[in-house]
């Protein structure tokens, strides 16, 4: 993994979870959980909920490990 910046990795977990949907391999119901762990931390962001259809950045909660 490349050394993205806090905010990168944000925009690509919301990407992701975008790309999964339209591409039809998820739920429909839009439930699911997704995380990244940011890198040389002890930290990870985590959807702080369970519906990821329509995920946003600021749904994105950081947590310790």
């Amino acid at each position: 993994m490349t050394n993205a910046t806090y905010n990168e990795l944000r925009e690509q977990l919301v990407q992701a979870a975008h790309l999964l949907f339209q591409s039809g391999v998820m739920s429909h119901s839009g439930h699911g959980n997704m995380s990244v762990r940011l890198p040389e931390t002890e930290h990870m962001l985590l959807t702080s909920t369970g519906h990821i259809a329509h995920l946003t950045a600021e749904q994105l909660a950081v947590v310790t490990e």
